[in-house]
């Protein structure tokens, strides 16, 4: 719902979206997905150097077969670039 949520805003994490991610960092702290919009979630919120910790904490625990593994990879490529670590 939340991956959709934010497609639509073409990338952009809206009040709503952040809510369910909330949500779904309280219920499932541990889900790949959670954190991943949790990253994002805080890109976009300026703190860039928790989105990048988060993000490559998630990596880090990847098998590199997870579907998602592309994606975050994008994700944490473009975020290094613009923070300069």
């Amino acid at each position: 719902q939340v991956e959709a949520m934010i497609a639509v805003e073409e990338g952009l994490v809206t009040v709503e979206a952040s809510r369910i991610i909330d949500q779904l960092n309280r219920d499932h702290p541990d889900l790949p997905g959670s954190q991943f919009y949790r990253g994002l979630q805080l890109w976009q919120a300026g703190d860039m150097p928790a989105a990048l910790a988060l993000w490559r904490d998630l990596r880090d625990r990847a098998t590199g077969d997870e579907p998602w593994l592309n994606s975050l990879n994008r994700r944490l490529a473009a975020a290094t670039e613009l923070s300069g670590s």
